[in-house]
């Protein structure tokens, strides 16, 4: 059967995460779940010691970078929380009373306020997946913002996106002088930026996207991730067999980010230390 390369130019560079080549993007969390220690990991902007570093008094009256990347965080935060909660619930239902629902077996007064719950709040589910993925992204280039204040080479990279700076050091062919050691980080330890979170949401959220299957599930057999897993197909025809799949994980991203943020708040500090001793 042949391949249309139209159809797989999304998955050009990228590795597979399964001995099979056809899985690709995160791997899903297999840590028990724990929602209360989940939020209370990531509850406490990493930044923060940064922006109280270059806040000025402006940033208690004007919406400043210092401002927005803060309020960038808390919403990025808010979105995790409501589907962590949602995958909880969700993890609640499909041990206890899925198939009690299925098959309209008698409920207790328990069963049936779980039953209430689940269905009030599962319509949301797709819209909250997305909206971490959405925010995720405008917290990287509000974070990218900041950087204008530790990154003193003459030639500068884009301050409003973090995908461009990120290829401004990509296209580099030399040392970024004293600031190089961002620039490898940037280049080498984000990878989970470029897939799956930018591709997916470029590809498949904002813009047009090729022909595709879209699943919402429990991986395995286990309860602790609930993540969203696009098929695309070999061709036009849609046809399945050599297809590859997508699997996005927002626990997985959450971890990605805020490991980045707490790098990012340290070496900033330290570039500040430099910058103000010379």
């Amino acid at each position: 059967m042949k391949i249309d390369p139209k159809m797989m130019e999304f998955f050009e560079g990228l590795t597979a995460i399964d001995d099979s080549g056809m899985v690709f993007g995160n791997r899903p969390n297999e840590n028990r779940l724990n929602v209360k220690n989940e939020l209370e990991a990531v509850r406490n902007n990493p930044l923060a010691p940064f922006l109280n570093l270059i806040a000025t008094e402006e940033s208690g009256i004007f919406r400043t970078e210092v401002v927005r990347q803060h309020e960038a965080y808390g919403h990025f935060i808010l979105s995790y929380e409501r589907f962590l909660k949602f995958i909880s619930l969700s993890a609640r239902f499909n041990r206890s009373i899925k198939y009690k629902v299925k098959y309209r077996e008698k409920l207790t007064t328990k069963e049936k306020k779980l039953k209430e719950e689940y269905i009030a709040t599962a319509r949301f589910h797709e819209l909250d997946f997305y909206n971490c993925l959405i925010h995720a992204r405008i917290l990287l280039d509000k974070t990218a913002a900041l950087s204008r204040h530790f990154l003193t080479e003459n030639e500068k990279p884009s301050f409003s996106s973090f995908s461009d700076q990120k290829k401004f050091f990509q296209r580099r062919k030399s040392p970024y002088g004293n600031c190089e050691e961002y620039a490898h980080y940037i280049r080498t330890q984000t990878d989970w930026f470029d897939f799956p979170l930018k591709r997916v949401r470029d590809k498949f959220i904002v813009h047009n996207s090729p022909k595709h299957m879209q699943f919402f599930g429990f991986p395995g057999t286990s309860y602790n991730d609930l993540c969203l897993t696009y098929f695309v197909p070999v061709n036009e025809r849609g046809d399945l067999g050599g297809g590859r799949m997508v699997t996005v994980s927002v626990i997985t991203l959450a971890k990605d980010v805020h490991t980045f943020l707490n790098w990012f708040c340290n070496y900033a500090q330290s570039r500040m230390h430099v910058i103000k001793k010379s």
